[in-house]
C-alpha cells in the first residue's frame, strides 16, 4: 500500500512539474495573402518577426532585441501562400502583458538577426487586437493573431479583404549607402550653387 501511495505521489509531483513548465504560445497564421513589391507579386520565403513599433522614431524593434534567435523568427511564404510566426512562453516570458505587438516581413532569407538583415524590401503591420497576453506558468496562453479590417501598414501598404487574399505591399527602403550617396550629391549641388553665386 505504501509503495502504491509513493508511486501516486511521484506521478502527481511529475504532473505538477510538467504543468508549470508547459509553454503557452503567441502566434500569427494566415494562408490567404499576397506579397507584392510595387504591384509585382513576389514568390519565395520572406523572414517575419514579432516586435514593437515606435511611431515617433518610425522604428521596428524585434522581441528579445535585434539579434533575436531563429526560434523566434517566422516566415512569409508568398508562393504557397502561408505566413506564420510563433513565440513560446519559454523563450519570451519577458514580454510585458498588454504591449502592442507589430509584425515585420522583410527580404532576409533564414536570417537570425534583424539588425544585420537586408531591409531594402520591408513591411511593418500593426493591429489593435495584437496585444501581448499574460504568460502564466501552468496556464498557457495560446493565442493566434490574424489580419483584420483594423490592420494597418506603418511601413509598406496593406489591403484587407474579408474574403481573404489580403495584400501586403512591401516598400522599397533605400540602404544606408544609398542615403550616403544622396547626401553626397546634395553637398556637391550646394557647392556648385555657391560657386555660381560667387
Amino acid at each position: 500500500m505504501k509503495n502504491i501511495l509513493k508511486s501516486v505521489l511521484v506521478v502527481s509531483a511529475l504532473a505538477a512539474i510538467a504543468a508549470t513548465s508547459k509553454a503557452g504560445s503567441v502566434g500569427f497564421y494566415d494562408d490567404t495573402f499576397t506579397v507584392k513589391l510595387n504591384s509585382t507579386t513576389l514568390t519565395g520565403v520572406y523572414e517575419s518577426k514579432f516586435g514593437t513599433w515606435d511611431s515617433g522614431t518610425q522604428t521596428f524593434t524585434p522581441l528579445l532585441g535585434d539579434a533575436a534567435i531563429a526560434a523566434n523568427a517566422g516566415y512569409a511564404d508568398a508562393a504557397t501562400p502561408e505566413w506564420a510566426i510563433t513565440l513560446s512562453q519559454n523563450n519570451n516570458n519577458n514580454i510585458t502583458a498588454g504591449v502592442a505587438l507589430a509584425i515585420v516581413v522583410f527580404n532576409a532569407f533564414d536570417e537570425a538577426s534583424y539588425a544585420t538583415a537586408n531591409h531594402s524590401q520591408e513591411a511593418v503591420l500593426i493591429d489593435p487586437t495584437w496585444v501581448a497576453p499574460t504568460f502564466t506558468p501552468g496556464k498557457p496562453s495560446d493565442l493566434t493573431y490574424v489580419f483584420s479590417a483594423s490592420t494597418t501598414a506603418v511601413r509598406g501598404q496593406f489591403t484587407y479583404s474579408a474574403a481573404g487574399k489580403d495584400v501586403v505591399n512591401l516598400s522599397s527602403v533605400p540602404e544606408p549607402s544609398t542615403y550616403a550617396a544622396l547626401a553626397g550629391v546634395a553637398v556637391l549641388g550646394l557647392a556648385a550653387l555657391r560657386r555660381r553665386r560667387a
